[in-house]
């Protein structure tokens, strides 16, 4: 899974003009051994392939909320409205800050 999540953390790091130096390990590996789900917002890259700029500003937008709950909620009225195919995704990252 480490190569399924490389091309989607090269997309979040070109979208916050993050520049790598140096090589790093991709992926996170459990105490098992075996890599652990696609992390967010890698994961709704991997989802919704063809809105990569649309889930990026959304999820930049939703961690400036600093989950305060009427930023939240605004957040997501507006996110229901305008892109309701990404409010799952976004529920379930929101719950696991």
């Amino acid at each position: 899974m480490a190569e399924d999540v490389a091309p989607y953390r090269d997309r979040v790091m070109a979208f916050y003009e993050w520049e790598c130096v140096g090589g790093f390990g991709v992926g996170v590996v459990d105490g098992g051994g075996a890599l652990a789900e696609i992390p967010f917002p890698e994961r709704g890259l991997a989802a919704f392939a063809g809105q990569e700029q649309v889930v990026l500003e959304e999820a930049e937008r939703l961690r400036e909320t600093g989950l305060y709950k009427k930023s939240t909620d605004q957040f997501f009225k507006e996110l229901e409205k305008a892109r309701p195919e990404l409010m799952p995704l976004f529920l379930d990252a929101t719950a696991e800050r």
